[in-house]
């Protein structure tokens, strides 16, 4: 069976690879095409970032389907006031980006399939993070998002 240029490209002992209309491609020119964050999303779905913040190291990660309906879901029940429709929809997509903070899950979540987790970490940041901070994550997470989209357009022109 013939493999594809994906499988070619990552063999250790090949030095070039048939391109799909046949022509030979150096195996360096195959790897040049995808950049990290493309590639990253290839092999696992989705982007991660760290940084620092008064002190503590936050990992964030870019969100799937449910959990940024998740998110609108915990936010729709703030949307009558005047600004805090805008501000819970924040605060609900940072509960849900956020990974860890200094290491360590915000809440534990009881299994793999727990769909309460992104609520839990809601609520336990309305009770414990200032706006600053959520407003500060948002902005790292609105960059990753930057990021994640700035990859599917450059493997859209692949």
């Amino acid at each position: 069976m013939e493999k594809n240029i994906w499988e070619s490209a990552f063999e250790e002992d090949s030095s070039q690879v048939q391109d799909p209309v046949g022509q030979e491609v150096e195996e360096e020119k195959v790897l040049d095409i995808l950049s990290e964050d493309l590639s990253i999303l290839i092999n696992f779905g989705r982007l991660t970032s760290s940084f620092d913040f008064w002190g503590h190291k936050f990992a964030i990660k870019t969100l799937k389907m449910g959990e940024e309906m998740q998110a609108s879901s915990i936010a729709s029940s703030y949307s009558d006031s005047m600004d805090g429709g805008t501000r819970a929809l924040v605060a609900a997509l940072v509960a849900a980006c956020i990974d860890t903070v200094d290491g360590n899950p915000i809440v534990a979540a009881l299994g793999p399939n727990d769909n309460s987790v992104v609520r839990k970490k809601f609520d336990y940041m309305m009770d414990n993070y200032y706006w600053s901070v959520i407003e500060h994550v948002y902005e790292q997470y609105a960059e990753l998002n930057e990021r994640f989209n700035n990859a599917l357009e450059e493997f859209k022109k692949k």
